[in-house]
């Protein structure tokens, strides 16, 4: 349970996943719609809010499986030595995913 003022692994994400829609949502789409992309985006913040948040790496080895599965991307990767998983939608533009808050030992 988070402590009072300190957010949630959920909440974080949530947040997370709406910065990321209200960023890219916005952005001229070069070949896919506004709404193919806020489609994409509402699809990976599902996907993010329904991993465990146990294991960091294993959470992004999901998320990156989910996005090969996306037709909207034409690439997809998780930065070694880090956590981060990164896409290439099919315009190019490129998305990446942090996924490197401690919530248990804040700072």
């Amino acid at each position: 349970m988070a402590e009072r003022g300190i957010p949630g692994r959920r909440q974080l994400r949530s947040a997370c996943g709406l910065l990321l829609l209200a960023i890219f949502g916005a952005v001229s789409a070069y070949g896919q719609t506004p709404q193919e992309k806020a489609a994409a985006f509402a699809a990976i913040k599902a996907k993010w809010e329904s991993l465990p948040g146990v294991d960091s790496a294993a959470d992004n080895t999901e998320l990156l499986a989910f996005l090969r599965t996306r037709p909207e991307f034409s690439d997809s990767g998780i930065v070694e030595g880090s956590s981060c998983v990164w896409a290439t939608f099919n315009d190019g533009r490129l998305l990446i995913l942090a996924n490197n808050f401690d919530l248990l030992n804040p700072a």
